[in-house]
């Protein structure tokens, strides 16, 4: 064997080694749950603690959890963005727009937002609030504002006292 052959050879093995020893320590440990996580419902008990809780809960939403599916619409500036309460997105089209969504995007993977509060990725349902464009996790206190820029383009802005990771 030549000693570039020998070089090559030793360049591949020694990378190699590097990716799979990078992988072992440094990758994100695995999940053993396999299905999304629901929240859980948790029964309020009376005590003055918790009745301040639950007015703050109140007043920033509803209390109990939202189980069935609602579709939302946010439009203007020649753009318009069909949503469920999971946030998942159902239809956008675009006064500009060239390409349908669905036939871009596809029916059987929706582009879905899904967060995580320690416990794994779960898709959340929300509820609408009485302000517009507003929606309530009360499980995970979760506020998602939604809004719509000039030139079309729409942003969901998650916040919650509790810290989370989205994606």
């Amino acid at each position: 064997m030549g000693s570039e052959q020998r070089n090559a050879l030793l360049a591949v093995v020694l990378s190699g080694a590097i990716l799979f020893g990078w992988q072992y320590y440094f990758s994100p440990p695995k999940q053993q749950a396999s299905g999304p996580i629901e929240p859980s419902v948790k029964t309020e008990q009376t005590s003055t603690a918790t009745v301040g809780a639950t007015q703050a809960t109140a007043a920033a939403g509803p209390i109990e959890p939202v189980v069935a599916e609602e579709e939302f619409t946010v439009s203007g500036a020649g753009a318009s963005l069909t949503f469920d309460n999971s946030l998942t997105v159902k239809n956008v089209t675009h006064n500009e727009a060239g390409i349908n969504f669905n036939d871009m995007v596809g029916n059987k993977q929706p582009m879905r937002v899904e967060f995580d509060f320690g416990n794994g990725f779960q898709t959340l349902r929300f509820a609408k609030t009485d302000t517009d464009n507003k929606f309530f996790n009360a499980a995970t206190e979760t506020t998602v504002v939604t809004t719509l820029t000039d030139k079309g383009v729409v942003q969901f802005n998650a916040t919650s006292p509790k810290p989370f990771k989205y994606r």
